[in-house]
């Protein structure tokens, strides 16, 4: 069997680069002798990739770090505006696009509304719209787009780049949006769904800079997770990891449009919390909610802050079922922490704290760890701030 050397030299080449890019952005600034220390790379090494990263303008000498002894070492940092990555977040109700530079901040972004009776030509024709807006924003030159990731609703073909049929989405299926990106724009494009790209915007930029293992729960009209082990995205075999909302927790419960009965985002998704809060005020339930035209997630939150007892009540109920889900995750993948994105981050203190009393209760080794539980440092943004992310980890992998 013979093997390509310059294959071979190539891929190891591009490994090393990705060391390089992810300890300095894990760190913010460093030295290359701790590069060297830190990655297991030559001190050679480590000075010929970094002179190539500046010389591309990817990395930057920022200063002389403090040292009591010998020669003052130089940092590096990565040159957040050198490149960019367009992102867009495909929900049920909404589109949202935006731009993010190389250090997971957004210069740009855009939010439209969908309608009820949404064809293929007419979300289309949203997303060129969005994009094309983002596209001739003054601070985004077209030749530093490094591509467009798309967090999208699910379920997805991941190698096809299709989103395939999700519920309650307008009747669309089988859209192509990564062949239709590409074709439009000649860029690279990246699907997946928006809990794996909520993960890794937490990993990148988030509180799980340094976590090797944890998952990212996103709770809103639907429940999943991002499940991150070993550093790396846990997609399964399929790629359909982390549907903890169809996890059946009621056998002879309500009918999921999944097909299965008694899924859990049966009865821990926002709108149906909404949706019965509604009802209660409108029999006469006494509440600081009653009367309003229209009751709101974040008015739920803000009531329960205030202690009204409906909306509280309605909070801790959402927070035992959304418990049960997340029992089974701690028990197959042992995390070191869980992340709460999506709309459940608004709810904050309200929510974590029986939340973290419930699962306390039950998991396999709650007598010898405690699991943390906390907000997602993007809280209901982190979709949207996924959605680049995925381009982006693929830079910072080396793979562009």
């Amino acid at each position: 069997m013979q093997f390509n050397d310059s294959h071979n030299q190539s891929t190891v080449k591009a490994n090393n680069r990705s060391l390089i890019l992810k300890a300095v952005n894990a760190f913010g600034e460093i030295s290359r002798a701790d590069l060297a220390r830190l990655t297991g790379l030559t001190k050679t090494s480590v000075t010929k990739i970094v002179k190539s990263l500046i010389k591309k303008g990817i990395l930057v000498e920022t200063g002389i770090q403090k040292s009591q002894f010998g020669r003052k070492p130089i940092l590096l940092k990565i040159n957040n505006n050198s490149y960019f990555s367009i992102g867009l977040y495909i929900s049920r109700d909404f589109i949202y696009t935006n731009a993010a530079n190389l250090g997971g901040q957004l210069i740009y972004k855009e939010k439209r509304s969908l309608s009820k009776h949404l064809s293929m030509k007419n979300l289309k024709s949203h997303i060129k719209s969005s994009i094309d807006n983002i596209l001739a924003h003054e601070k985004l030159p077209k030749d530093k787009v490094l591509g467009i990731g798309v967090a999208s609703i699910g379920p997805l073909d991941l190698a096809n780049g299709i989103i395939l049929n999700p519920p309650n989405f307008k009747g669309l299926k089988s859209i192509p949006v990564v062949d239709f990106l590409q074709n439009e724009y000649g860029l690279p494009a990246v699907l997946d769904n928006d809990m794996n790209a909520a993960a890794l915007a937490e990993k990148l930029f988030g509180h799980a800079k340094e976590c090797k293992d944890f998952i990212y729960v996103g709770v809103t009209n639907g429940i999943g997770a991002g499940i991150v082990l070993d550093n790396s995205l846990f997609r399964g075999h399929n790629g359909f990891a982390g549907e903890i909302g169809h996890i059946s927790i009621d056998m002879n419960g309500e009918k999921c449009a999944c097909g299965n009965t008694g899924c859990l985002e049966l009865y821990a998704n926002i709108p149906g919390i909404v949706e019965k809060i509604q009802i209660s005020t409108e029999l006469g339930y006494h509440s600081s909610l009653t009367g309003q035209d229209r009751i709101t997630w974040e008015s739920i939150v803000h009531a329960a802050n205030e202690n009204d007892s409906l909306a509280a009540g309605s909070v801790e109920k959402l927070a035992y079922y959304l418990s049960i889900g997340l029992v089974s995750l701690i028990n197959s993948f042992d995390p070191e922490i869980i992340f709460l994105g999506h709309e459940i981050a608004l709810a904050k203190d309200i929510i974590l704290h029986p939340l973290q009393q419930f699962i306390n209760q039950s998991y396999l080794s709650r007598y010898s760890k405690k699991i943390k539980l906390t907000i997602s440092k993007f809280g209901q943004n982190a979709p949207n701030i996924g959605a680049p992310s995925l381009v982006l980890n693929n830079f910072f992998n080396g793979e562009m």
